[in-house]
């Protein structure tokens, strides 16, 4: 498993689309600065816990609304890329399939984790504020998104079809979520909006979501002819 984990990992880390979302959230931290810039010139200063208090506002509304869909572009492929190219084969003659997906869900987290500590490092850099709770519930978003798109690239066994229909939940999940919590709907419980606005143990639902999410992805593909 850690043969699986430590090549996903590079993969991630070390892929253009990786490098292109940093330097996008680079981009989103100079406008924005540009932006309280401009406000603090017309109120007459802001002081730095504000500062990165919209910063961080702004990094829990693209976890929200954005982050499956940028989680989605880099790893939708995880898994059917290899069974697609029938390298699966070799890999799961080594390890188990369960050891096989934990890996890969593991290696995807673990990305999402450091470029987590890298915004929020230069946030405390910058402004000499780190707020964990934030660093918790993002993180907790992005494993429940995660597991979905594990799930998916299962389930999907062409890479073209899982890219597609990834964009589709990337678009479609949030806003789905989000209404039905607006509407107090008791299909609110199956998403993770509902959990992660405040920190307690209210934060572990979405991780059990995962967890169950990962095992059906996990029977599934002991299951398929590879």
């Amino acid at each position: 498993m850690k043969a699986v984990f430590w090549k996903e990992c590079r993969h991630q880390l070390l892929s253009f689309r990786s490098a292109f979302f940093v330097l996008l959230f680079v981009i989103l931290g100079i406008s924005l600065e540009q932006l309280f810039s401009l406000a603090a010139i017309e109120i007459g200063g802001i002081d730095n816990k504000t500062y990165a208090g919209s910063f961080y506002v702004v990094i829990k509304l693209a976890v929200i609304l954005l982050g499956y869909l940028f989680a989605s572009i880099l790893s939708h492929g995880c898994i059917n890329r290899e069974t697609e190219s029938k390298s699966a084969r070799l890999i799961i003659s080594k390890i188990s399939r369960t050891e096989y997906i934990v890996g890969k869900y593991l290696a995807n987290i673990t990305f999402w984790v450091i470029c987590f500590i890298l915004i929020y490092g230069c946030l405390f850099l910058k402004y000499k504020v780190f707020d964990v709770s934030e660093l918790i519930t993002n993180t907790v978003t992005l494993i429940y998104y995660n597991s979905i798109i594990i799930l998916l690239s299962v389930v999907m066994k062409r890479g073209v079809a899982s890219n597609f229909l990834g964009l589709v939940v990337g678009i479609v999940l949030p806003f789905i979520g989000l209404y039905t919590m607006a509407k107090n709907s008791i299909l609110r419980f199956l998403f993770p909006y509902s959990y992660i606005f405040k920190l307690d143990w209210n934060t572990l639902v979405p991780i059990i979501l995962s967890v169950a999410i990962i095992g059906i992805a996990i029977a599934i593909f002991k299951r398929m002819d590879l």
